[in-house]
């Protein structure tokens, strides 16, 4: 994954983001997820921002620290690749809702078995929609 755009535009976010209101404190957030993603980017090989947030979930079980991470992640990927500024409505594209993205493989594949029967069967997409 290229992040050029996001070496280049980074400091319009932050600049973005403390004189909109936000706390020094999530600012700083912003700033060191920013850095660690640039300083890492060459090494890690990622090809999108879900793979740099699953590279959390190998290190931390912690719900909350996880959630932060989506959510910080989620607002850089929707600033790097559609220039979206944080307003505090626009969720995260990391995942998609619901739970799916929660289970381990062996029940994804089970799910995905699933929903490619009913679809051979003639079942409309939204049959099966999990």
């Amino acid at each position: 994954m290229d992040f050029h755009n996001l070496l280049e535009h980074h400091q319009e976010l932050l600049s973005y983001m403390e004189s909109n209101g936000y706390s020094d404190l999530y600012v700083s957030r912003f700033r060191n997820e920013i850095g660690w993603i640039l300083r890492n980017s060459g090494e890690k090989q990622w090809d999108s921002y879900k793979d740099i947030y699953l590279e959390y979930t190998h290190v931390t079980r912690s719900k909350d620290c996880l959630r932060n991470k989506r959510t910080i992640i989620g607002a850089i990927e929707q600033f790097d690749l559609y220039g979206n500024y944080p307003n505090g409505r626009r969720g995260h594209t990391l995942f998609s809702r619901g739970a799916y993205h929660l289970l381990v493989p062996e029940f994804q594949e089970l799910i995905d078995f699933y929903c490619e029967a009913e679809k051979k069967r003639g079942k409309k997409e939204t049959t099966n929609h999990l």
